[in-house]
């Protein structure tokens, strides 16, 4: 499991990767060739011809899936931070709130500006920020297992 230097590099990441997530899914579905190992098999002729350009989207989406997992891990560490493993274990919702977790969530992972996910959560944008910033110093100060796990400080 890949860890990053502080809180805020990691919900970077992982908004980045969901942004990325979210443009090879549809790219995948305008190539709309069977996921995974399709079992046909193709010569790679020349670019011209019908087996070269079946060919060259196989290997589209054979690197768009590869972006896919590699997308998926770095999100699934952010959501596990913010909710623990099991889900609702521990993390950040554990540790701090529900509310401060689903700030992080909305504004990293959903890409959403901070007014926006004040408005969706029915509070003010200071009190976003506030709960953001308290929720990224809690990662920094135990680290990402830690926080995962639901472990404070008392804990050890």
């Amino acid at each position: 499991m890949m860890m990053y230097q502080t809180a805020r590099d990691l919900f970077a990441a992982a908004g980045e990767a969901a942004r990325d997530a979210a443009a090879c899914a549809r790219r995948l579905e305008a190539l709309g060739l069977p996921r995974g190992g399709s079992g046909i098999a193709v010569s790679h002729g020349s670019p011209t011809d019908g087996s070269g350009r079946l060919a060259a989207q196989i290997d589209e989406r054979d690197e768009l899936e590869r972006r896919l997992a590699q997308d998926g891990e770095v999100v699934g560490l952010a959501r596990r931070v913010l909710y623990g493993e099991p889900y609702g274990s521990g993390g950040v919702a554990a540790l701090l709130s529900y509310e401060h977790a689903d700030c992080l969530r909305f504004h990293y992972l959903r890409n959403m500006p901070y007014p926006v996910v004040a408005e969706r959560m029915c509070v003010s944008r200071s009190t976003v920020l506030r709960r953001c910033s308290e929720a990224l110093d809690l990662v920094d100060s135990l680290g990402q297992l830690r926080t995962i796990r639901g472990v404070g400080f008392a804990e050890g």
